[in-house]
């Protein structure tokens, strides 16, 4: 995926499939609190605990640190995060429509034999999580003129995945 975004130029060493697929947390320890300025697959309750103490929020005196800008790794395809009822909305609405679209999501199937690309996003987030870049990647790759994505539970173990999705939606 690195040579895929940046070009054969880089020098990339190749140690295989990662076990997590998104980047990991990024918390800065330069204040009087520390600052959870990116989330990752580690649960915020999980880091605050090692950091004794509840974190603060980001404000305009936080670093920007890399994969913390509003937009992140986004495919070709516009992609548009979605609730659950919208998508279901959406994708009826399309009717005969001749727009090339995928669809990943865990609680909307498409029915047997839909022209749209679908792909099913896992119930569990660490799974999600592992198959994100991946998963949008294979998509993009078959020329979508859309990518609609249903939003993930707003659970914390899901911070992660969504804070991708939701970067790469503002692309």
């Amino acid at each position: 995926h690195v040579i895929d975004e940046f070009g054969d130029s880089l020098l990339v060493i190749d140690g295989g499939e990662c076990q997590v697929g998104i980047e990991s947390a990024i918390v800065d320890c330069s204040g009087e609190h520390p600052v959870l300025l990116r989330p990752g697959q580690l649960g915020r309750e999980r880091l605050e605990a090692v950091a004794g103490g509840v974190f603060g929020a980001p404000d305009e005196k936080s670093p920007r640190a890399s994969g913390t800008l509003d937009a992140h790794y986004a495919p070709s395809a516009k992609l548009r995060l979605m609730p659950t009822a919208m998508l279901n909305t959406a994708l009826q609405m399309l009717g005969g429509s001749a727009l090339k679209l995928a669809v990943y999501s865990r609680s909307v199937r498409l029915p047997p034999g839909s022209p749209l690309r679908w792909r099913p996003m896992p119930d569990d987030p660490d799974r999600a999580a592992h198959e994100l870049f991946s998963t949008l990647r294979e998509l993009d790759a078959e020329g979508p003129d859309l990518i609609w994505v249903e939003e993930p539970p707003l659970s914390t173990a899901w911070d992660g995945v969504r804070d991708r999705l939701s970067r790469a939606a503002a692309a």
